[in-house]
């Protein structure tokens, strides 16, 4: 089911009878219960309790492409922040601010970082910030040889009980995009030893926030004024019944 900007869109093709405004919240994986979420129009869209922040972004058009356009500041894996090349990135054409291309993608299972408009690499020093991370905490990188995996840093699960997990922080213009620790995991339960792997992939293009780093959070995106408003949900409790 397509949700993005082209005009063969699910969103595209009802917006006219139930408006530009659509929203989603996408259950965790771990979840194996079958489930069916839901997407809601306009004045179908819960409101958050009063206590909850909404953050909100602007998305851009680029053309030819159906992508919701973000532009990406930088990136922090728990509380250290990777400092991007100002020499290697487009400036901004309005606040002279430097950024990197990203799309928000549902039809895109996991996160994928890719390279600056510059060339520089970005996806090898987020790897290394959580490699540092969980090495500091003794959790040291191991790929199973049992599995034929297609993410680059897997580790064997810690002793019960830990849940020290980095969270990923996407920096934006406005506001900052934070995934919890455990949303930012593909789990896999290995007959011998369950492992998990952080669940970014190597992108050669631009880099892209799909489905994995949208757990748990209510995403709203308004048509009208092109902007995603986004905020912390428990999306099982939006299902169909």
């Amino acid at each position: 089911m397509g949700l993005d900007l082209s005009r063969y869109s699910l969103n595209a093709q009802l917006q006219g009878l139930l408006g530009t405004r659509f929203s989603y919240c996408v259950i965790p994986f771990y979840i194996n219960d079958p489930t069916v979420s839901l997407l809601r129009f306009e004045n179908d869209i819960p409101q958050p309790n009063p206590t909850i922040q909404v953050q909100e972004i602007n998305y851009f058009f680029k053309p030819g492409l159906s992508y919701y356009v973000l532009k990406l500041l930088g990136i922090s894996i728990g509380p250290t922040r990777l400092q991007f090349r100002e020499d290697a990135i487009t400036p901004h054409d309005q606040g002279g601010a430097a950024f990197v291309d990203m799309y928000m993608d549902t039809g895109n299972p996991y996160g994928g970082i890719g390279r600056t408009a510059g060339g520089v690499d970005v996806y090898e020093p987020v790897i290394r910030a959580f490699k540092d991370y969980h090495a500091a905490r003794h959790i040291l990188h191991e790929r199973p040889e049992s599995r034929d995996v297609e993410f680059q840093l897997c580790y064997y699960y810690p002793p019960e009980g830990f849940n020290d997990y980095p969270t990923l922080t996407y920096h934006f213009e406005a506001a900052d995009y934070v995934v919890d620790g455990k949303n930012v995991l593909v789990d896999f339960p290995d007959p011998e030893q369950r492992f998990f792997c952080v669940g970014l992939k190597k992108a050669e293009g631009w880099s892209v926030l799909g489905a994995l780093l949208m757990q748990d959070k209510r995403i709203i995106i308004d048509g009208m004024n092109s902007k995603i408003q986004f905020y912390p949900e428990q999306c099982i409790y939006d299902i169909y019944k």
